[in-house]
């Protein structure tokens, strides 16, 4: 199929209102950006993708709450949870093969989900629990998965099935879990856990603004801390509270963020930002 065609097919779908971003992993900082409407846009997109840009795409804030991404799936659990006895796909779906025998399925619903009932759904279905459904993006079909660990060799994300019937899902209720307050974190009052830690905020240092080095320092932890859990390795030094603290305990200039509650609101969001980056857009 041409990517005109898919590029029409996967607009009606998410019901003409979708963004459409650019992602690069290669610089030190990578970046994440949105495209604007314009008449040229799957050129644009090409030539990004040629230069190993990511192409991602998710629908509109305001249509989120209608839409949910299970991510990371095989083939059997397709089968199981998003085709009929039949062997015949389920209404209401976007799957893309994102490489081969793993997929990316969207599912388009016709009443507004929480993200309690969406945590719900993508647990039953296997999803990939590390991605947290909220602004969720998902592979563009029809142009290259440039994943680093393909080293050139990039498979084409695949448009399998779309379609852009809205289903009936059953009301599920889910108890609301009381929120806890954010700046009461541990680690500001223990003392940083480096274990077999390699990876130091000095190093990242050089030319930047602390901002800037707290974000490659939490990159670099996160990559780390992502190879650790696909090796089935120890988390020592490297798990989300660890790299929290430090982040905390490697800077010492604290003036733009003074007190616990805005320090701590500082690196969740740091953290939060970089996990995104780390786990859900790679």
């Amino acid at each position: 199929m041409e990517l005109t065609q898919i590029y029409k097919l996967v607009r009606l779908f998410f019901g003409f209102d979708l963004i459409i971003s650019v992602f690069d992993e290669q610089r030190d900082n990578p970046v994440l950006w949105q495209v604007k409407k314009y008449s040229c846009i799957l050129s644009y997109l090409k030539k990004q993708n040629e230069l190993s840009r990511h192409i991602f795409l998710r629908p509109s804030p305001k249509k989120e709450s209608f839409f949910m991404l299970a991510d990371d799936l095989c083939f059997q659990q397709i089968q199981r949870d998003h085709m009929n006895g039949f062997n015949e796909y389920k209404k209401g779906r976007l799957i893309v093969e994102t490489s081969k025998d793993n997929y990316q399925v969207w599912v388009k619903v016709n009443r507004p989900l929480t993200i309690e009932e969406k945590v719900y759904w993508l647990n039953k279905q296997g999803s990939d629990k590390s991605c947290h459904p909220k602004s969720r993006n998902g592979r563009f079909p029809g142009f290259k998965n440039v994943k680093q660990k393909y080293s050139g060799n990039y498979p084409l994300a695949k448009l399998v099935y779309i379609n852009s019937e809205g289903i009936d899902i059953p009301q599920i209720d889910i108890p609301k879990q009381k929120k806890q307050v954010m700046y009461q974190h541990s680690y500001m009052n223990e003392p940083i856990n480096i274990g077999h830690s390699t990876i130091f905020r000095s190093n990242y240092e050089s030319g930047y603004s602390n901002s800037e080095t707290d974000f490659r320092f939490c990159l670099a932890l996160l990559r780390r801390q992502k190879w650790l859990k696909e090796n089935e390795r120890s988390l020592i030094g490297y798990s989300d509270s660890d790299i929290k603290s430090a982040i905390f305990h490697q800077r010492k200039d604290w003036t733009n963020h003074q007190g616990e509650k805005r320090t701590s609101a500082y690196i969740n969001k740091t953290f939060d930002k970089c996990r995104q980056i780390i786990y859900e857009l790679n």
